[in-house]
């Protein structure tokens, strides 16, 4: 009799036991259940509430020029990055300037949400629309350089030129190549020294979000035919701003998201021991 009742009260202890080890995997699976719930809470939100804001500045920027200038050379070969004005003009094929500008996206850029290109304009005749252009990522030419050793009116011998300009239409005076990608057709006008030209749109996002080295070029027209020479400040400018991007993305990996997933596999790696 002693025995038997030994025996119930030892099952009764190990029944107890056991209940106490489901409860606690119980309130253990119910703060995972939470955690869990917190996680994807906080996922679905960082996807529109986690953004970067930044503004860049040109890391090249040079004028191509068809004209010719002072003792007959040619200016379809020669380099003017080191110039501290960028100019735009189209008047015909043979009296005409373009301006290219580089920049290298954050190294954590993912996806461009927003984006504004701006100049300062710094003098010249500002009559007329400009035409903005982007070197698609696919083009070659995304290595190019501004040249160096210009002083007016003497240009650099190397760099770029407007024969060798990445994308540049060499028989247009306003107009580029299928390596190009319209990013912008229309902007403000400023009227004075120090104001800017501001380009932004769905297509310049847009435009940004095919890029896959991070190395950006646009490059900017006039639109119409005409005399007036429309200048801008360049980075070599030491009394106005170089070229600018204004940028808003989303970073890969998003900094709230990546710890998250952290905590969220801390905690499953936890379960497993549960």
């Amino acid at each position: 009799m002693i025995k038997r009742a030994y025996g119930i009260a030892n099952h009764i202890l190990t029944v107890r036991d056991e209940l106490f080890i489901v409860k606690e995997q119980i309130m253990k699976l119910k703060k995972l259940t939470i955690i869990s719930l917190f996680l994807v809470a906080a996922l679905a939100m960082t996807g529109s509430a986690w953004a970067a804001t930044t503004t860049l500045t040109a890391t090249a920027d040079s004028g191509i020029y068809r004209w010719y200038g002072s003792g007959g050379t040619n200016a379809q070969d020669s380099a003017y990055g080191y110039d501290d004005t960028l100019r735009v003009r189209w008047h015909g094929v043979a009296d005409s300037y373009k301006l290219y500008v580089k920049f290298t996206l954050p190294s954590d850029f993912g996806t461009a949400t927003s984006a504004t290109l701006k100049f300062v304009y710094t003098g010249g005749a500002n009559v007329y629309p400009y035409d903005a252009y982007g070197l698609k990522d696919s083009s070659s030419g995304q290595d190019w350089a501004e040249g160096s050793g210009y002083i007016y009116p003497n240009p650099a011998s190397s760099g770029l030129t407007w024969r060798n300009a990445p994308a540049n239409d060499t028989g247009s005076g306003h107009e580029f190549t299928s390596d190009a990608t319209g990013v912008l057709d229309h902007s403000n006008t400023p009227g004075a020294a120090g104001q800017i030209l501001s380009f932004s749109s769905t297509d310049l996002t847009a435009f940004l979000n095919t890029d896959s080295d991070k190395v950006i070029t646009f490059m900017v027209s006039g639109r119409m035919d005409t005399t007036a020479t429309a200048e801008f400040a360049s980075r070599e400018n030491t009394t106005y701003d170089a070229p600018k991007l204004d940028l808003t993305y989303t970073p890969v990996p998003e900094p709230i998201s990546m710890a998250l997933l952290m905590l969220g596999g801390l905690f499953t790696l936890r379960g497993r021991h549960f």
